[in-house]
């Protein structure tokens, strides 16, 4: 019970992540006062996005329509719901696409590339891969390292 308590009192729901927008080049683009031009923002724990703000209705877990907001910043328990609303809808339509031979670890990786993306034509950007096997896209491949890792992997 401590550990769960510990746990709770250090979460931190204020993890953001700045996107910034890039050139050609992959270098990251600057306004005219040199300042970088952040693209979009990455909210709490499940990451929301910055576009899917007030974008439009999504259902939660149950089913209940809602509209995300602001709040998904600061509230661990909104942000989780939201995360929820955006990537169930991604992880069922892989299981649907994938049949019935494709694996968890299949469902979740087309799944996150979806999500991470936030476009539903790239659900499969993680099958793009490089010589080495691995997808091609910095955060399909760190998924895919970071889930392979997971204890269930490791027996």
């Amino acid at each position: 019970m401590y550990a769960v308590a510990h746990a709770e009192s250090n979460f931190n729901v204020n993890l953001v992540k700045k996107n910034f927008a890039h050139d050609a080049k992959g270098h990251v683009r600057h306004d005219d006062h040199g300042n970088s031009i952040i693209r979009s923002v990455d909210y709490g724990v499940m990451q929301v996005n910055s576009g899917n703000i007030n974008a439009g209705p999504v259902k939660d877990a149950n089913g209940n329509k809602f509209v995300i907001r602001d709040d998904v910043k600061s509230d661990w328990k909104a942000n989780a719901r939201a995360g929820v609303a955006l990537l169930a809808p991604a992880y069922h339509l892989a299981e649907l696409e994938q049949g019935p031979g494709a694996t968890v670890d299949d469902h979740a990786q087309q799944a996150y590339s979806q999500y991470n993306s936030g476009k539903e034509r790239q659900r499969e950007r993680y099958l793009n891969e490089k010589s080495d096997g691995m997808p091609k896209n910095d955060a399909d491949r760190n998924f895919l390292q970071r889930y392979g890792e997971t204890p269930d992997k490791k027996k």
